[in-house]
């Protein structure tokens, strides 16, 4: 662990590798167009637009009390469910097919708090238990050196445990520094994650409050995070619904009118998405369930050919259309075919 003092930043400055060793770096360093290095599978997309890839970080930034945690239950929802259609994942996807470790870390929320957090997320999924490769901690209390020094042993063990790690998911992490505001300090830890992002061919996805009433992230802590994340995911609620946005990403944008939204069900005991527009309320065009099944052939469709049928035909959003197939499941009115991965209208016995 590095102890940020004046000594340590000035041997930061002044010391490095000796030149012979340096060039022996620089050699594998150096662009040839005949060593492309091997295509980043995503770890996690919204949509089809991927929000994290092996080696990154990935920031996701909210005010208070806007969703954060109910998105990271999200995310590990997205990886562990077997169904990945059949649950609300608020348009998040993920395949772990490997079965990595998924490390979530969580240094804000009471024992309580955690432990519902995660809970949720395995009733999202529509999970009995959770697989062997899920490891949820909570670090809520623990010293700055403690928590560290745990998250360090702790990736390195579940690397040799899974033989690799899919993504590191670390919920508060301005509780990880002494002062946001330390440019030093938070340069180093930042480099420090992204690095352990790098050696263990993962994602690092980190979660920071915003500055009251602005955009702005925690700090410079904040600031070092978007600058090196690759992907600047922000939550932002109003009229009690939440909508997840990025304009801050090196591959497309996810323009705010078009990114995924969730509030808190009653009915449900979490949140859900929903395809309501804060301010403005309602769908941007209904349509019956019936309707849905309607346009399935007697062949099927695959989910995502069904749902540009449903766009095209009925104005239907994914989310609406997920909803919508899901009560049709439910009602056995639609069965996923086991032989050819289509939906299709369950034929009835006269």
């Amino acid at each position: 662990m590095i102890e940020v003092t004046t000594e340590t930043l000035q041997s930061l400055a002044v010391e490095g590798p000796r030149s012979g060793a340096i060039e022996a770096i620089l050699t594998g360093r150096m662009f040839s167009p005949l060593n492309r290095p091997p295509d980043p599978t995503p770890r996690f997309f919204i949509s089809n637009t991927p929000i994290c890839t092996p080696g990154n970080l990935t920031a996701v930034s909210a005010t208070v009390k806007a969703g954060k945690s109910a998105f990271i239950g999200a995310m590990i929802a997205a990886v562990v469910t077997d169904d990945p259609e059949a649950v609300d994942t608020f348009g998040i996807r993920a395949r772990n097919p490997h079965g990595h470790a998924l490390l979530h870390l969580d240094t804000e929320q009471c024992a309580f708090d955690h432990w519902q957090l995660v809970t949720r997320a395995l009733a999202r999924a529509q999970c009995d238990a959770p697989p062997d490769w899920l490891l949820s901690y909570c670090l809520t209390g623990l010293d700055i050196r403690e928590a560290r020094s745990a998250i360090d042993s702790l990736i390195e063990k579940a690397h040799a445990d899974f033989h690799g790690i899919f993504a590191v998911l670390i919920d508060g992490v301005a509780d990880l520094v002494v002062d946001v505001n330390d440019s030093a300090e938070s340069n180093i830890f930042t480099a420090h994650l992204h690095q352990q992002a790098i050696d263990f061919d993962c994602s690092v996805v980190t979660v920071i409050h915003t500055n009251p009433g602005t955009q702005k992230t925690r700090g410079h802590l904040g600031s070092q995070l978007e600058r090196k994340s690759e992907t600047n995911l922000r939550l932002e609620k109003a009229d009690e619904i939440t909508v997840v946005w990025a304009d801050k990403n090196r591959r497309a944008p996810i323009l705010k009118a078009h990114g995924p939204r969730f509030t808190w069900s009653v009915e449900a005991g979490m949140h859900v998405s929903t395809d309501a527009t804060p301010g403005k309320g309602g769908r941007p065009k209904a349509f019956h369930d019936h309707e849905l099944c309607e346009l399935l052939p007697p062949e099927g469709l695959a989910a995502k050919d069904w749902l540009a049928v449903a766009r095209e035909e009925l104005g239907a959003k994914e989310t609406a259309f997920h909803e919508a197939r899901r009560r049709l499941q439910a009602a056995e009115l639609v069965a996923k075919s086991a032989i050819t991965g289509r939906w299709e209208p369950v034929r009835r016995r006269p």
